[in-house]
Parts: structure tokens; sequence; C-alpha cells
């Protein structure tokens, strides 16, 4: 009979524990979207250049094209996924989820008016980087999505 009435109580308390749950998510994600919102209104005019953790990338990236670009873009390198560049790494994080094509790193991103607008240079990247093409064009091309306001954005 007490075996009878432990079940009766858990079955009873998980659609509560379920719906605790629920709502520990929802506000959650509430307070996130507050601070993401306050993060975007912090930053706006940065630009930022998301890249990958390729060793041949990462090389490329430090020694050829971040002393080609303008001091004020900040680089951010992700490793499987993951960014950890300090307590902004979250939003960060935010940023490439909400990318909606997905064409490969790397990913040019601008924060304009609390809005996250984000470009892809994969394909010009490594076309400059293995096939020993000019890089004037990949840095006219960033320098342009930088300099311009874009017209989509992702967040």
């Amino acid at each position: 009979m007490d075996f009878l009435k432990t079940i009766l109580i858990i079955i009873l308390l998980f659609p509560l524990l379920v719906g605790l749950f629920y709502i520990k998510v929802l506000f959650d994600e509430k307070r996130f979207k507050k601070r993401y919102e306050a993060y975007l209104k912090k930053m706006n005019g940065s630009c930022l250049l998301f890249y990958n953790n390729r060793k041949n990338s990462i090389a490329f990236i430090e020694k050829v094209l971040a002393p080609a670009l303008n001091f004020n873009i900040k680089m951010i390198p992700v490793t499987r996924s993951q960014i950890k560049v300090g307590p902004e790494s979250e939003f960060f994080a935010k940023m490439l989820e909400s990318v909606e094509t997905r064409n490969g790193f790397p990913y040019l991103a601008k924060i304009l008016d609390e809005k996250v607008f984000m470009k892809s240079v994969n394909n010009q990247f490594y076309n400059v980087m293995n096939g020993n093409k000019p890089l004037e064009p990949l840095l006219d091309r960033i320098n342009t999505f930088y300099s311009s306001t874009p017209t989509v954005s992702i967040a």
C-alpha cells in the first residue's frame, strides 16, 4: 500500500515539477533577452569578425588579414561552436546561433541600432588563402561591409 501511495504522489507531483521547470526556463530566456538587448545597445557600431579554429585559418587571419584590417574590428575565435572570450561569449554565441544562411566561417558582424548584421566571406576568404588570389578584393569586401549600412539583420 505504501508503494502505491508513493507512486500516486510522484504522479501528482510530476506535472508540478515540469511546470516549475518550464517557468524557470521562460524566466531565464526573458532575463537573457533583456541582457542581450542591453549588450547590443551598448555595443552599437561595433564590428566583429568570427573565425574558426582551423590551423591554417588562424595563421592566415593572425599573420595576414588582421594586420591589414582596421584596428577597431574585434576578432573572435570560435572553437567547435564554443566562444571563450570572456563574459561576452554568450552574446556572441547568440549572434552565431541566429545566422539563417550558414555559408561558413569567417563571418563579418556589425551591430547597429540594437540589430546584428552578419555576412559570410567564406568562399572569397579560402580562395585568397588557398588559391593565392590577391588579398585586396577580400579586404575591400570586408571594409565595404563595415563601412556601409547593411540591410538584413539577424537579431
